[in-house]
């Protein structure tokens, strides 16, 4: 068996949705403080691992309340209470799987009212002083005065989110309808508010932010906290007034901007890669692939398993910044996608896929083909690695918006196999893989990487010989390679799929 830090290298779709998992200029809470607090996690196994998306509120030893907006169409939630520190181990704190979900039938999706959901839990909390409910407020009951916001949500008051380890907290004023429908309507972004809805003012920059979603706004009296608002949306940078569902309103939903680079690497010439392209979902990247011909993207086959419906996939090409619009940029849907037939998923050989373009690309100056290697064809010497992936050497992943590369070398098979096996105790490393070092140098291919190409280069011509399919976690681990596809292997194999279909 695998140790647990070989995993494959996906996106970072740590939080689907563009939600980000700290209340901005907050200050750290107690432990104890906020027992009804939780942490609601969502992940995809083995794809994609838990990650912190959104807070919520123990109001049953069953129930949990969190925002509408929370809720993912795909992928599994759970919900863990009892926590101080979001990325540690704890052991005051309890593991749940959501049995059943029910979102108001009222809710639309996105930033509107009746932004609320009640979730199940398959076994019940155990109440102690570190996990216990919150009181929820009588019928209707009008609120006024301030509220305490407790939450992990961005600490950022820019574009790019930061994120804290330890449970934030913040008093804020609460705003009446008028007085905050007025200061919303000084953004051209503002939404209408509800008499289901609630705001808080922010106050010397003081706010909730992308990752306090769901989360509680609660009242004291007599030391008894009342639960009066669950984070619903906001005005993004995180400095402006938030809008919340009333209990029952709701504060809203934070879009911030996400985006699974090469680790060790630095910014590629913009053009110089014109062949990749960025694979995303609900408008975030998650892996990257390879033009083949106007009508066909060469990508791994864990990035094209990793989509639940093809309706939630574009492919972009031209592409340099994958935060900005370009002027050199096309966005494709995709009509069919074919992942190998003998592909077992997760980490393992013949980890390909073929997308069939629902409309072919317009090749420019900026998109291009790619060249394939021939077949059965062995690289040696010089490689290249480009890609929008994290360049973080630690498990938290830190995501470039330009596209990233490196200069690498191809490893033997023996040495990598060994290389592996060393660090973990065994090896998946098959013939139709290859790797590349230097193995202690900490350059590697790392998440959000997944699915992009692996290049030799001769002359001004560049072949397709990886494409990038797994390695170590943490990214550029001391003595472990970076692992590929090998695209010789499987010439026939396009030219058949790209033929027929």
């Amino acid at each position: 068996m695998f140790k647990v830090f070989l995993n494959i290298f996906i996106a970072c779709l740590a939080v689907p949705f563009g939600l980000k998992p700290r209340i901005t200029d907050g200050e750290n809470a107690t432990p104890e403080e906020f027992p009804y607090q939780v942490s609601l996690q969502w992940g995809l196994p083995p794809l994609f691992r838990f990650r912190h998306i959104c807070g919520g509120s123990i109001v049953h030893e069953s129930f949990i309340l969190t925002a509408g907006h929370c809720i993912m169409e795909y992928g599994k939630l759970k919900v863990i209470v009892g926590k101080h520190y979001l990325y540690e181990d704890e052991e005051t704190q309890q593991e749940v799987d959501v049995a059943k979900i029910y979102v108001h039938k009222n809710y639309s999706g996105g930033v509107a009212p009746y932004d609320i959901a009640l979730l199940k839990l398959k076994t019940p909390l155990t109440f102690n002083k570190w996990v216990s409910a919150v009181k929820l407020p009588e019928h209707d009951e009008v609120q006024v005065g301030s509220a305490v916001l407790s939450g992990w949500g961005s600490v950022s008051k820019t574009w790019i989110p930061r994120h804290p380890n330890v449970l934030q907290k913040v008093t804020v004023p609460l705003l009446d309808s008028k007085s905050c429908q007025d200061e919303f309507s000084k953004n051209r972004r503002a939404k209408q508010l509800y008499d289901s809805q609630i705001c808080t003012a922010a106050v010397d920059e003081v706010s909730a932010c992308s990752g306090d979603s769901g989360g509680p706004l609660v009242q004291f009296e007599n030391n008894v906290p009342t639960l009066v608002g669950i984070t619903s949306w906001g005005i993004y940078p995180c400095e402006r007034p938030r809008v919340g569902l009333q209990m029952p309103p709701i504060l809203p939903r934070f879009a911030g901007p996400i985006s699974p680079q090469v680790v060790g690497g630095e910014e590629a010439p913009a053009g110089d890669y014109p062949f990749i392209v960025s694979l995303q979902m609900f408008g975030s990247h998650f892996c990257a692939g390879s033009i083949l011909n106007k009508n066909w993207v060469i990508t791994a086959g864990h990035c094209a398993d990793a989509v639940p419906s093809l309706k939630y996939l574009e492919v972009k090409a031209g592409k340099h910044n994958i935060r900005e619009n370009e002027s050199t940029e096309q966005i494709v849907q995709v009509a069919q996608a074919y992942t190998h037939e003998n592909y077992g998923g997760g980490v393992g050989p013949y980890d390909i896929a073929l997308l069939k373009l629902a409309s072919p690309l317009k090749l420019t100056k900026e998109i291009q083909a790619i060249e394939l290697p021939l077949p059965e064809s062995e690289p040696t010497g010089e490689a290249w690695l480009c890609g929008w992936g994290s360049t973080s050497t630690d498990r938290y992943p830190i995501m470039p918006d330009k596209l990233q590369h490196v200069k690498m070398e191809y490893l033997d098979r023996i040495t990598c196999h060994e290389s592996v096996e060393r660090l973990t105790g065994s090896s998946p490393v098959h013939e139709t893989n290859i790797c590349t070092g230097p193995l202690y140098d900490q350059i590697s291919a790392c998440s959000g990487d997944s699915g992009g190409p692996l290049i030799s280069r001769n002359e001004q011509k560049s072949l397709l010989t990886g494409i990038v399919s797994w390695g170590i976690i943490p990214c550029g681990t001391k003595g472990a390679p970076s692992v590929y596809t090998r695209v010789s292997s499987f010439i026939e194999w396009i030219k058949q799929k790209t033929s027929n279909y």
